[in-house]
């Protein structure tokens, strides 16, 4: 539990953390769709406006991309992408994720820490992720509150790299939180050199197998001290991962 004495105005550091392949080893946003095949196997039928742009993805980018994955709640009310979201973050989460970065979470709770969870992926099961893992903010990519949800919702921004690291500075500011940059006190957790914006504002990090271009980037580029974690993966080797994430896509991979 967070120490009973920290205030937003005097806190005893920060630790902002990563999700997908950081606090968790999958990329939620499959593992989510996987959730929904389970219950409706029909919905794997929305995915083919997905695949047929997967040849000019790059061109696309990201956020266009997320809009047709997201086309597998089309149709459902508020209540349903609630239900099913809020399912979704109870079934995984915690026992689903990192044993070893949960200690480092928890950690950073009992010290006082402000902890925020800041992810690409959407604020719709992220922010009950949060919720379940007591962090104090969460952050991910924001998605219309729709009745009724559409066949491709809208995305202001992609909740990635120097949006995330701008989304907490002006969360910083709302709050009247004056801090320099780098916070003081302040750690970065995460996998991926998407995140060396949120690095460069962190006064250290902590590396999730990491590859060697991140950690010589971190350390000889941003000039940041770090501490690499390695936990144990539910896959032996890329071969291993490849082969889940297209269970996941697919809606085979079993829901555990």
């Amino acid at each position: 539990m967070p120490n009973k004495h920290k205030t937003e105005a005097s806190p005893s550091g920060y630790a902002l953390f990563d999700l997908d392949q950081t606090l968790v080893s999958w990329d939620m946003q499959l593992l989510f769709a996987n959730w929904i095949f389970h219950k409706y196997p029909t919905r794997r039928l929305y995915l083919i406006f997905f695949f047929l742009a997967l040849p000019i993805s790059k061109f696309l980018g990201a956020r266009r991309m997320k809009r047709l994955f997201l086309a597998i709640l089309c149709g459902l009310s508020r209540e349903e992408v609630t239900s099913l979201t809020q399912g979704f973050a109870n079934h995984y989460c915690p026992h689903y994720f990192y044993p070893e970065i949960i200690a480092l979470l928890e950690e950073q709770k009992a010290g006082g820490a402000i902890t925020i969870l800041t992810s690409a992926s959407p604020f719709l099961y992220v922010q009950h992720i949060g919720q379940k893992l007591g962090f104090d903010h969460t952050f991910g990519t924001e998605i219309p509150d729709y009745d009724c949800f559409p066949l491709f919702p809208e995305i202001a921004a992609n909740n990635k790299s120097a949006v995330k690291t701008a989304r907490l500075r002006n969360w910083l500011d709302l709050k009247g939180i004056n801090d320099a940059f780098p916070l003081p006190n302040s750690t970065a957790y995460t996998d991926s050199s998407a995140d060396l914006p949120l690095v460069n504002i962190s006064e250290r990090a902590v590396l999730i197998h990491p590859s060697e271009s991140l950690k010589s980037t971190v350390s000889e580029t941003l000039k940041k001290p770090y501490t690499v974690h390695t936990p144990k993966r539910p896959f032996n080797d890329h071969k291993g991962h490849l082969t889940a994430a297209i269970k996941m896509l697919l809606g085979v991979y079993p829901v555990e």
